[in-house]
């Protein structure tokens, strides 16, 4: 019986660092959780970079979309939360059954209120993040040729991993904001974007960053309504 729920976040694919362990390590995770999961949250940069034109995807992410299209087929429901590198998804992920969330949301599940988002909105202001959202970036980067797009792309992804040091920091202004979350109707708080596994019980509710898949290889997992951590 498939009664548990998995949340990844921070894969990164398409950047070069530990590209081919990462990839293996993650088809193995989905080969493992396919025959137990009910869900997967997948929240934040599963790319480090992804921009959906209308009739073309990336041949290098083709056996990435397979196997998701695998776990959907198997009525796993697949749920994408937008982080600050892969905010332009387009209809694609929901033709092959994943449902898309461009923000944070509160969701019931197992019983328990899970406010879930990639958090790199709740603890800074991105001009340039802000820019790239817009109509008028999206409709300029539309007419580029997809193979010298995501060279650009490749280059405002560094851009962006330079100006985010001082993780130390940033996390516990993302903790301190869950905890003010926490004092509400909200069992857990489950973030990306940091990098750094942590999993904190606040007066017996959840704080959870899920660390990434580029060094941790962390996901956290919900069955009966408890949530425990992991690496793979």
């Amino acid at each position: 019986m498939r009664d548990t729920i998995y949340f990844i976040s921070d894969q990164h694919l398409g950047r070069e660092k530990n590209e081919d362990k990462k990839i293996a390590k993650l088809f193995s995770f989905f080969d493992y959780i396919a025959a137990r999961a009910s869900a997967l949250y997948i929240v934040g940069d599963f790319f480090d970079f992804y921009f959906e034109y209308e009739t073309q995807i990336p041949k290098k992410y083709y056996e990435v979309f397979r196997r998701l299209s695998y776990l959907t087929d198997k009525h796993i429901q697949v749920h994408y939360f937008t982080g600050n590198h892969d905010f332009w998804l387009g209809s694609f992920f929901q033709s092959i059954g994943i449902s898309v969330h461009k923000s944070a949301e509160i969701i019931l599940l197992q019983g328990k209120r899970l406010y879930i988002a990639h958090g790199n909105g709740m603890i800074s202001f991105d001009p340039m993040n802000l820019l790239l959202r817009s109509r008028a970036a999206m409709g300029l980067f539309y007419l580029l040729h997809p193979d010298l797009a995501y060279k650009i792309a490749s280059f405002i992804s560094k851009i962006s991993r330079m100006n985010s040091k001082k993780k130390n920091i940033r996390w516990k202004k993302l903790y301190n904001i869950a905890r003010d979350i926490l004092k509400g109707d909200v069992d857990a708080v489950i973030l990306g974007h940091i990098h750094i596994p942590i999993y904190i019980k606040l007066d017996g509710k959840d704080f959870i960053l899920l660390g990434d898949w580029i060094e941790h290889f962390s996901y956290a997992v919900m069955r009966d309504g408890e949530l425990c951590f992991h690496n793979w």
